[in-house]
């Protein structure tokens, strides 16, 4: 059958980038015969889906876990009535066909497209099955691949607003002695923003009652992946954005790093909506402690390209 078929493949009628709720997906599977061919019909598919996988195990002896999670799946079908002959039911004759189709996306929030590394992803996409006259059973499949990313509810627009200042304070203990106590605090002006915003750092600072010299105020934009496959997760952690004052903060010092801006890198949206993937970010303001559990603060942050 294949060689039939000149040409087959899936056209979108809208050209926009990114899908939302309530949105469209229109368009209509072209197909090109050479030769004859008689179909039983043409189904057009919607399909969502998480996929994770995890590999675990021996280096000499690796085994993968891995699980699915449907997230929108419906399907239609495209008669050919319009073609048929009481002499020839179900046959397509030479040139060219569109068959249209349009699915409405739910009003409900759906997770955000999302691609990851081996095979890790939440994907949506149109498919097509071209199914023959004589067996159910053998089709020709193509597929097209949208983008789809939640819409942030107004709701929680006062993520937009800065933070609360906040702050964590640790004692050093060496043996029998105790080291005066160490106080971090911090404030960012935000905690929710899109791909490529600012988020300001409106002032971190450090009071060091330690007997230590410490490195400076750090800061970095982390990006954290929780799978889950077959019963087993796996954290993925990415620091992005490593930045510090520069400036030792000495013993029985005080440190003050004001202003300090920190650009949201080119990554995928919040993701919480599925539970064998998610997707989730935060702001981590940390000082490095010497033979020590570092002393961090960390300010969760919600990415959204509809803010």
């Amino acid at each position: 059958m294949p060689q039939t078929i000149l040409s087959y493949y899936i056209f979108l009628d809208d050209l926009q980038e990114i899908y939302h709720a309530r949105d469209i997906v229109s368009g209509h599977v072209h197909l090109e015969l050479k030769n004859p061919l008689t179909i039983q019909c043409i189904q057009v598919r919607i399909h969502g889906r998480a996929k994770t996988q995890i590999q675990y195990g021996p280096t000499n002896d690796l085994r993968y876990a891995y699980s699915k999670r449907n997230i929108i799946d419906s399907m239609i079908t495209a008669n050919t009535e319009d073609t048929e002959t009481v002499e020839n039911p179900g046959v397509l004759f030479p040139g060219k066909y569109n068959f249209t189709f349009a699915f409405q996306l739910p009003k409900i929030q759906l997770p955000s497209t999302f691609e990851g590394l081996y095979g890790n992803s939440i994907r949506y996409m149109i498919k097509s099955y071209l199914i023959s006259h004589e067996s159910m059973t053998r089709k020709v499949k193509f597929k097209k691949i949208f983008l789809y990313h939640e819409t942030m509810p107004s709701r929680l627009s006062h993520l937009m607003a800065p933070s609360e200042m906040v702050e964590t304070e640790k004692t050093l203990c060496c043996f029998c002695c105790k080291s005066g106590p160490l106080l971090l605090r911090a404030q960012i002006d935000r905690t929710a923003c899109r791909i490529g915003q600012d988020i300001k750092i409106i002032t971190s600072q450090v009071e060091n009652g330690t007997n230590l010299t410490l490195s400076g105020i750090w800061a970095g934009f982390v990006q954290t992946i929780n799978r889950e496959a077959e019963g087993r997760y796996y954290r993925d952690k990415v620091v992005y954005c490593l930045s510090t004052s520069g400036e030792a903060i000495r013993p029985n010092g005080r440190a003050i790093w004001n202003d300090h801006v920190i650009t949201v890198p080119d990554v995928s949206p919040t993701n919480t909506k599925v539970d064998i993937l998610k997707v989730e970010y935060y702001l981590k303001i940390f000082v490095n402690i010497p033979s020590s559990k570092t002393l961090q603060l960390k300010f969760p942050i919600i990415i959204s390209n509809t803010l």
